[in-house]
């Protein structure tokens, strides 16, 4: 499902994201007292387009703020992304900016290392060929979470699909696959 960023979602967006910086910014105490276990994250990802059978890959970076959801289950993350791309010099752009809004159910493989799937939303904002678009897309993926013994630090790996080639929008990153392998580092708040 596709949505126009434009018409579509902007008030909700920003309320989301107050309601996400919010909730990662509240004492410990009171993240406590609401059942709800902020972290933060810094990424860096490898972004992979293809146009037309032709790709090209640049880095990315992101910070992601976030939120085990314990009122429902501790198995499930609400998670805020907000990064800034490279230059795809094959097509003459760059993804400028990103913004994604995800649901992490995760589950214990072992003691310290969890699998988890990702599901949700990206906006993207990119330059092509010389015509800025914005564009929202639906996002999945998978990764791996290393949790550090003792401490409130985890190192993650994944996969993710950021935006699927479809003749849905008419904007200029209608015709783009975006995908990308991350690794990060998350500091948990609680």
């Amino acid at each position: 499902m596709r949505y126009r960023a434009e018409s579509r979602g902007v008030g909700m967006k920003k309320l989301v994201t107050v309601l996400f910086v919010w909730l990662c910014s509240v004492s410990p105490s009171l993240a406590s007292q609401l059942n709800v276990d902020p972290y933060f994250a810094l990424g860096s990802t490898t972004m992979q387009a293809e146009v037309a059978g032709e790709k090209a890959s640049a880095p990315s970076f992101y910070f992601a703020a976030g939120s085990t959801l314990n009122f429902l289950t501790p198995h499930l993350n609400a998670e805020f992304r907000f990064g800034f791309g490279g230059q795809y010099a094959n097509f003459n752009g760059s993804v400028k900016s990103y913004t994604m809004y995800l649901l992490k159910p995760q589950f214990g493989i072992t003691r310290n290392l969890d699998i988890y799937g990702l599901a949700g939303v990206t906006t993207m904002n990119v330059d092509a060929g010389g015509v800025s678009s914005t564009d929202t897309d639906t996002s999945y993926g998978l990764g791996l979470q290393y949790h550090v013994p003792n401490e409130s630090l985890s190192l993650t790996g994944e996969w993710m699909q950021y935006h699927t080639n479809t003749d849905d929008s008419t904007t200029a990153i209608s015709g783009m696959n975006i995908s990308g392998i991350s690794v990060s580092v998350s500091f948990d708040y609680y």
